[in-house]
């Protein structure tokens, strides 16, 4: 200091002479002791501008270069790339200016409003409001804020390194049936989770690699059980998909999936990984990295079983669907079965063939009493001619007679036997083809009936190639058929 400063001084704190003292003032000095300082009667008269700086060599001589620790607040920065905040604690706050020539040496994208640094710089005053601040030279995060600057580093290198990357992540299998979970056997997001999964398919297997989610080299374990469900041993089931869960808990509690080597451990992993950690709002590395992340454990499960589930609901779908077209097709069917069967030429045979049969007996009755009237006649005759021939005893008149009657005979017995056969064979045809016009004796004769899966009747080659497999009916049994595609030449 100048003298014109040590007057200054002397006139404002003067350590010596009580009787001028008019007031008592404690100021802070060092680590936690106090002095007096008296101010003097004032006899000179200060202008502002005098006292003011006269102030601000006294702070900046007397404090010199010191570390603040506090809260940041009020955090803004100026178009001329200053910054401007405040540290508070509880009550208190100081003012703090971080200037732009600083600012280049500093991590200053860390700072934010909530962030705790400890602030290395030197008190001074800003004479124009009269108001004292720390100019800060330097600094370093405090507490939480050590661990976001250690979150932010991590992620930023991982990012740079392409683990974040969109194109790495693997879509997750659509029906796994084993999967791998990496948790606290004590968790209850492993129950949430164990819950709604088997609720959503009881028939998946899940292999737990135990492991710690909490406090000092939980993550070194947490790597260890990924990295274990990949090297299972052989004839084990392997997971088709790892799950890597915890429950809920402040920042520090989930701290540990923040650690590289646990992203690595997911980002080398040779399956895809879901990670469910925390609730909705955290977010952690193993989030960044993971191939799939779910808001909770349980809709981890919901995600691991969504196709499962909407598999089992089409095929719900598609069952009554089709149950409903089989009952229309077996309604349709019986129908048209009634109907065929309630025509009278299928359902009575017997009345085409009666009206033939009637006319057959009536053409046989009436065969037989013309025979039988022409042979009374004969008889008749031949009487006559007996008596005649008894009466003139003709031998050789009655010789002839006897062989033209024999003749007679026969002509008649056969004319008889014509006509009847005759209408037998008219019978017999009628009754060849009414058995001709039978299905059953087209399929005797080597038809066959063809019909598709869905028991439809086939018509023709362009309706079969709309089938896999037809089946052909024959007379004597049924056989299943293949439907290949002709190859194009």
């Amino acid at each position: 200091m100048n003298s014109e400063e040590n007057e200054i001084a002397s006139s404002l704190f003067d350590f010596g002479r009580e009787d001028e003292v008019k007031e008592d003032r404690e100021v802070l000095e060092g680590e936690g002791t106090t002095r007096k300082f008296k101010v003097g009667s004032g006899k000179k008269i200060w202008r502002v501008t005098e006292f003011n700086a006269a102030l601000k060599r006294l702070l900046e001589g007397e404090f010199g270069e010191i570390t603040v620790e506090g809260e940041v607040t009020n955090f803004s920065r100026s178009q001329a790339g200053h910054y401007y905040f405040s540290l508070c604690e509880q009550n208190s706050q100081l003012a703090c200016t971080l200037f732009s020539g600083n600012a280049r040496r500093t991590k200053v994208e860390l700072l934010k409003n909530g962030v705790t640094i400890r602030a290395t710089g030197e008190v001074t005053t800003y004479e124009g409001r009269s108001q004292y601040q720390l100019d800060v030279r330097t600094f370093e995060l405090a507490g939480r804020g050590e661990l976001l600057a250690r979150f932010e580093e991590i992620k930023r290198r991982l990012e740079a390194e392409g683990l974040f990357s969109s194109e790495r992540k693997r879509s997750l299998p659509a029906y796994p049936r084993c999967i791998g979970v990496v948790t606290s056997p004590q968790a209850a997001a492993l129950q949430d989770f164990l819950k709604v999964l088997w609720a959503r398919n009881p028939h998946i297997t899940v292999i737990l690699s135990p492991c710690r989610v909490q406090g000092n080299g939980a993550s070194v374990e947490i790597a260890q059980a990924i990295e274990l469900l990949t090297i299972l041993p052989s004839g084990n089931t392997y997971p088709e998909v790892i799950v890597v869960t915890r429950g809920g808990g402040s920042f520090e509690d989930l701290w540990e999936f923040n650690e590289e080597i646990v992203a690595r451990a997911i980002a080398a992993s040779p399956v895809p990984v879901i990670s469910a950690i925390g609730h909705e709002v955290d977010f952690t590395i193993a989030d960044f990295v993971a191939d799939v992340r779910a808001a909770t454990p349980s809709n981890a499960a919901e995600i691991v079983t969504q196709r499962a589930v909407e598999m089992r609901e089409n095929l719900g779908n598609i069952l009554r669907a089709l149950n409903l077209r089989i009952r229309e097709r077996y309604t349709q069917l019986k129908q048209r079965t009634s109907l065929v069967f309630s025509r009278p030429l299928i359902r009575y045979p017997d009345r085409i063939i009666i009206p033939y049969r009637q006319r057959l007996d009536y053409v046989v009755e009436k065969l037989f009493a013309l025979k039988e009237s022409y042979l009374r006649r004969l008889e008749e005759r031949l009487i006559k001619s007996i008596k005649l021939l008894r009466a003139y005893h003709p031998s050789r008149w009655a010789e002839e007679r006897k062989k033209r009657l024999q003749e007679i005979d026969r002509r008649i017995q056969m004319c008889g036997r014509t006509v009847i056969d005759s209408y037998r064979n008219r019978l017999e045809s009628r009754m060849k083809l009414l058995q001709a016009l039978s299905p059953q004796k087209s399929l005797e004769r080597g038809y066959t009936l063809t019909f598709g899966e869905d028991d439809r009747l086939i018509c023709s080659a362009s309706e079969a190639v709309n089938y896999e497999v037809i089946y052909t009916r024959f007379a004597d049994g049924k056989i299943c058929s293949k439907i290949i595609p002709k190859k194009e030449d």
